[in-house]
């Protein structure tokens, strides 16, 4: 597989697939098989894919920071084909993290990295707005922080990819947030 990339990549492991994203394409890769990748147009470029199981089924996030908006929804693999099925933010079934660009609670300026606790709490990089803001497991917003001794520094500009930054949960529910632009990795208590 070669193509250029422009601006986001991601990728994530799914039952005996991996996906990758470079822009606004997504891509199904069975890796046993070394069969080309297949292409899943998405909406917009992604900066990143995350997916957990819930009630027997895969469900993913997907940021789309053009938009100012994280989707969930369910992952959808035929087990015949290998085809994916992503959340559309017009269907039903799909959720939207996030009211669009903006500084209130819940609105957000270029969604960046994304990552779930053990209780179902989304926590979402807020790049643009240099903060972490979480949801309950019902999409619901909850809080939010600007990090500590100064905040956080995720970088700054008009476009998505002046930014950088990620987060990540534990087992045991610690946050972690690769604080880039201030050159250090924050810990939070769950």
């Amino acid at each position: 597989f070669e193509r250029p990339v422009s601006g986001w990549a991601s990728a994530v492991a799914v039952d005996d697939l991996v996906l990758f994203s470079v822009d606004e394409t997504v891509y199904a890769y069975r890796p046993e098989t070394d069969a080309p990748a297949s292409a899943i147009a998405a909406t917009e470029p992604t900066s990143f894919m995350a997916t957990w199981e819930q009630d027997r089924r895969t469900f993913i996030a997907m940021g789309l920071p053009e938009s100012h908006r994280v989707l969930t929804g369910r992952l959808s693999v035929s087990s015949f084909s290998g085809s994916v099925t992503l959340p559309q933010e017009s269907a039903e079934t799909t959720l939207v993290l996030g009211s669009g660009f903006g500084r209130g609670d819940g609105a957000m300026a270029f969604p960046l990295s994304y990552a779930r606790g053990p209780e179902g709490r989304q926590y979402v990089l807020d790049a643009g707005n240099g903060r972490i803001q979480v949801f309950d497991a019902n999409d619901a917003y909850l809080t939010q922080w600007q990090g500590s001794e100064g905040g956080f520094d995720f970088g700054g500009g008009h476009v998505s990819t002046d930014f950088r930054g990620s987060i990540a949960v534990d087992d045991d529910g610690f946050i972690y947030v690769a604080d880039v632009g201030n050159r250090r990795i924050q810990k939070f208590a769950p």
